[in-house]
């Protein structure tokens, strides 16, 4: 697959292949090469607005695929035409393949608030952090299902069981 819609650089990697060489630090210079139509340029431009995505307020909506060819299950992004990013589903994880500076509402449907975002180590099985919480919402009156709620550390003290855990239940 083509991780150029990411990161504006081709390599023969997959998307997860690439995406888990950067989380464990293993991503080489022989691993991909920079694009020269100014790919790379543009993505740089709204990948300081990733981070700021964790932290305001946003929606999350399937992709509707509007003549644009892309492997994306979903996106994430905010109406300020700032940035969009989308997601495909893994098997453990859902990873990152693509980034937009569009509004979301162009490029999912439906579309919906996030109330919450929860921040963990990508080795850690608990969500221990919450780093957006949407305005006058309380943590205990967000409406969480069951199997999330267990992966979140609240005070201190868990919900209940580890991802690693509910992976072996299933």
């Amino acid at each position: 697959m083509n991780f150029m819609h990411l990161t504006g650089v081709q390599t023969n990697l997959s998307a997860q292949q690439f995406y888990s060489a950067c989380l464990s630090g293993k991503l080489s210079e022989k691993d991909f090469e920079i694009d020269h139509k100014g790919k790379v340029q543009q993505k740089l431009i709204a990948l300081p607005y990733l981070a700021d995505l964790l932290y305001n307020p946003c929606m999350i909506g399937n992709f509707i695929n509007s003549g644009i060819y892309i492997k994306a299950d979903y996106f994430i992004g905010n109406t300020k035409a700032v940035l969009s990013v989308g997601f495909k589903m893994g098997q453990y994880t859902d990873y990152p393949v693509t980034l937009y500076r569009e509004d979301i509402r162009h490029l999912s449907q439906p579309t919906n608030k996030v109330h919450a975002i929860f921040l963990k180590d990508f080795k850690e099985d608990f969500y221990s952090k919450c780093a957006y919480l949407s305005k006058d919402q309380e943590i205990n009156s967000l409406l969480i299902a069951e199997n999330i709620k267990k992966l979140i550390i609240k005070d201190g003290c868990s919900f209940g069981t580890s991802a690693a855990e509910l992976r072996s239940l299933s």
